[in-house]
């Protein structure tokens, strides 16, 4: 059964919504995300400022991944690659 999460651009009660990350937990162990959708704004973001927004939101993905019991892999759908969460490391440059 797929489930959805939302993004906001931050923690403030009007926080702006940009976008919706599809996935669903395949098996015990293992969360397979299967869509992250951004606002267009993100891409303006990337080209103007060099930041990274989907990095960033993997990151967050995994970190909050990391807290539910029994998950040890991630499968991102569209590259078909799964990671150990455990092992699972972005640097902290997300400009490009």
């Amino acid at each position: 059964m797929g489930q959805t999460l939302h993004i906001f651009d931050s923690d403030e009660p009007d926080a702006n919504l940009i976008g919706v990350v599809m996935f669903e937990r395949d098996s015990r162990a293992r969360i397979t995300i299967i869509h992250i959708a951004l606002h267009e704004r993100c891409r303006e973001i990337f080209e103007e400022e060099g930041l990274n927004i989907t990095a960033l939101v993997i990151k967050k993905l995994f970190s909050i991944f990391k807290l539910i019991k029994g998950v040890e892999r991630v499968r991102i759908y569209y590259i078909n690659k799964e990671v150990k969460i455990d092992a699972f490391q972005l640097n902290g440059n997300y400009h490009k």
